[in-house]
């Protein structure tokens, strides 16, 4: 329903009770009106005519191309104004709440909402529209698989509770003291072992450009790294010429295949219309569809015949563990110009029959039937059966590696989807498998390095103990031999003791030299060992990538015994026919 029809059904609702009240009762018709006012002023509003325009907002197809490959989608909203920065964002926010929802459980990531700069979109103290929508995604969205980076240049923009439910912290350098402050109550209250405040506070403050402070809740401690190969032309916003000319193409594919899946019914004369209620042939049945869509521009409604028919077409196929039942709806418009009642030209009927109306919903005019097709509708059902048994069929999609089937009649690309999502799935089982499995060898070369590291600066105490002592000895050597005292067998007995701690000295320093070999063999190991790991993990990614699987196509067809017919007979289809020319669709 569009915002025309909309204010004409608050003013005039189809309906008279809510629950057990009258409608007047419930809701005012003086209310009803106010409300009216208030929607056709947003829309007469000359600036709210672009968001009326453009592709629908589908974040499944946001994150994937047609052909299933994941994407990026940028959203600029520098050129908005304040309010309709906050109307978008938080429909935005609303629309990806919706699709998580819809998702299945996942403990792999799926996908990555990221917003740069969340001032005002989730303040501490305040509750804007975006706020609850965005807390919701902090809470809730880790268990369907969706990931969410929140970006700000001062932490007492965000709200303590976002700080909470945000397991992975990067803290870069911070001007003020309010902001470091707030950062650091927040790390003592999300830290489950708590954190050295003091020591935390020193490393922050010595932080230098494009080096980050790590805290995640997965690891214990804190971790100081440096960006790389960080590159940035500074180009700065894009102005709104300059979106224009980057999104032109793509608007007009999108604009192309828009006309092109637009129904095209068949150019007629309105003078040779009546407003006459139409009353079908002997024997066949006829149903309106309803009138929903108010035109562009001023024009008339009139109704175009149609034959149309509605099956259930079922499928079961214990070898392919499949069982499936699918509605299907054809139309096929009735013109002097068409040379016979051939199902091959009809056009799918996205519309169910239970949405049909056995009288017409709006007045308007009839085009009649032609004559020569008047007699030949009865029979339709069974020839409708004849076509779907010859040309109605499922494809079904094949994985070799994963060894999954897709659902009949699944397309491809949400199959790919599917697919790209379970190998992460098990990608991620396969490489916890892996880093457990090194992880018994890694915590051995960790303790031999430790060893060793403990041994080294052992081995480095005892030599600096002995070099001083060695040291005392040989000064008292040469003091006795220079003053003579105590005679010859002494100085020869000092003599001999300084040889000996000379020599200890010389093995101490050879016990250091082994302790630091045994500690560089260790690190190298363990070097190895990590770059095995790496190899294993890329090894492991790479065959669990179904993005470059050729995927076996299997086509399935049903039996006649297997199609219902539901429905067939003489549809009338509505459209508006403008004063300036063209038509429109109505339903």
């Amino acid at each position: 329903m569009n915002l025309t029809a909309l204010i004409q059904r608050i003013q005039s609702p189809p309906f008279q009770k809510v629950g057990v009240f009258d409608l007047d009762q419930f809701y005012p018709a003086a209310e009803r009106n106010k409300l009216a006012v208030r929607l056709n002023g947003l829309l007469a509003a000359p600036g709210f005519q672009a968001w009326l325009a453009g592709d629908a907002l589908d974040v499944g197809q946001l994150l994937y191309t047609p052909s299933g490959k994941p994407r990026l989608s940028i959203f600029s909203i520098a050129h908005l104004s304040d309010s309709e920065r906050m109307f978008f964002v938080t429909l935005l926010l609303n629309e990806v709440l919706g699709w998580v929802r819809s998702q299945p459980g996942t403990s792999s990531l799926r996908a990555l909402l990221y917003m740069d700069e969340i001032f005002g979109f989730f303040p501490p103290v305040s509750e804007p529209p975006s706020k609850r929508p965005l807390l919701t995604l902090l809470k809730q969205a880790r268990a369907f698989g969706l990931g969410v980076v929140l970006s700000t240049q001062n932490p007492v923009d965000l709200d303590y509770k976002g700080l909470a439910n945000a397991g992975t912290w990067f803290i870069g350098r911070l001007q003020t003291e309010n902001d470091k402050n707030r950062l650091l109550d927040g790390l003592a209250g999300v830290s489950e072992k708590g954190v050295d405040i003091k020591k935390v506070s020193g490393l922050i403050a010595g932080l230098n450009k494009r080096v980050f402070l790590l805290h995640n809740v997965h690891e214990e401690g804190l971790t100081v790294f440096q960006t790389r190969w960080a590159l940035s032309y500074l180009r700065g916003p894009l102005t709104r010429a300059q979106i224009k000319l980057l999104m032109d193409p793509r608007r007009k594919e999108a604009e192309k295949a828009r006309k092109e899946a637009a129904p095209r019914p068949a150019a007629r004369q309105a003078s040779a219309a009546t407003s006459a209620n139409p009353i079908p042939p002997p024997g066949v049945e006829q149903l309106f569809l309803p009138s929903r869509r108010q035109p562009s521009a001023p024009g008339r409604l009139f109704y175009h015949p149609a034959l149309a028919a509605w099956a259930e077409v079922s499928l079961v196929d214990n070898k392919l563990g499949l069982a499936k039942t699918e509605p299907v709806g054809h139309s096929l418009e009735l013109t002097e110009n068409l040379l016979g009642l051939l199902w091959d030209q009809a056009v799918r009927l996205e519309v169910k029959p239970e949405e049909a109306l056995p009288a017409p919903g709006e007045e308007g005019s009839y085009y009649s039937v032609p004559p020569k097709f008047a007699s030949r509708l009865k029979g339709a059902d069974k020839d409708y059966e004849d076509f779907l048994a010859r040309t109605f069929h499922w494809t079904v999609w094949r994985s070799a590696l994963l060894k999954i089937n897709s659902e009949p009649g699944e397309l491809e690309r949400n199959f790919r989807i599917r697919l790209d999502q379970k190998a992460r799935e098990l990608r991620d089982e396969e490489l916890a498998k892996l880093r457990e499995k090194y992880a018994a060898k890694i915590s051995g070369l960790e303790r031999q390095m430790m060893t060793a590291q403990h041994r080294r600066e052992r081995e480095q105490e005892q030599y600096k103990e002995q070099a001083a002592h060695t040291a005392i000895s040989m000064g008292a050597t040469i003091l006795g031999a220079i003053f003579g005292r105590g005679g010859r067998t002494s100085s020869l007995g000092r003599a001999t003791t300084a040889a000996r701690s000379a020599s200890r000295t010389y093995y101490e320093k050879q016990d250091i030299q082994r302790a630091q070999e045994q500690e560089r063999l260790a690190r190298e190991r363990m070097a190895e060992l990590e770059k095995q790991l790496q190899q294993d993990a890329e090894e492991m990614t790479r065959a669990f990538d179904p993005e470059k699987e050729k995927l076996q196509e299997i086509v399935l067809r049903p039996k006649k015994a297997d199609i219902n017919v539901r429905w067939a007979g003489l549809l009338w289809v509505p459209y508006w026919q403008l004063e300036g020319g063209g038509l429109e669709a109505a339903f």
